[in-house]
């Protein structure tokens, strides 16, 4: 949100949650006036009529929501912010466990299983390499 207010110029008061929920919550019961969340965890209010989404954040429309309009199709102005999941092992966990790891993860994630788990929740791969996650998390 403060890379939104920003960008667009809006002042917006931050109001910090312990987590999606109750933040969800208190927007239904209309004790704030909006929010960013995951398309997951909103997804189903927004479907029941409870929520009314505004936009998306990436810069392609959702495939769970195609209606939904990206933010850079109401504005006219680029925005991409999405979210990302890695798997994460402890500091100092052997390499060959990591390769593993990540070879098998790599590997499911090419299943048909897989690919419709994901994209039930709207979720994309990328099939990246675990050496790559420093260098996602810093763009």
């Amino acid at each position: 949100m403060e890379l939104l207010s920003y960008m667009y110029g809006i002042s917006m008061t931050h109001v910090p949650y312990k987590g999606t929920g109750p933040a969800l919550v208190d927007l239904v019961g209309k004790h704030i006036d909006l929010m960013a969340a995951n398309i997951v965890g909103a997804g189903t209010l927004v479907k029941a009529g409870k929520l009314r989404a505004i936009a998306v954040t990436t810069s392609r429309r959702s495939s769970l929501f195609p209606d939904i309009p990206t933010l850079q199709e109401l504005t006219g102005k680029q925005f991409d912010v999405s979210a990302w999941t890695g798997i994460l092992a402890p500091t100092g966990t052997p390499k060959a466990i990591v390769s593993r790891l990540n070879k098998d993860i790599c590997q499911s994630l090419t299943t048909d299983a897989v690919k419709e788990a994901m994209a039930l929740q709207g979720s994309r791969h990328r099939g990246r390499h675990a050496r790559a996650l420093p260098e996602i998390h810093h763009h």
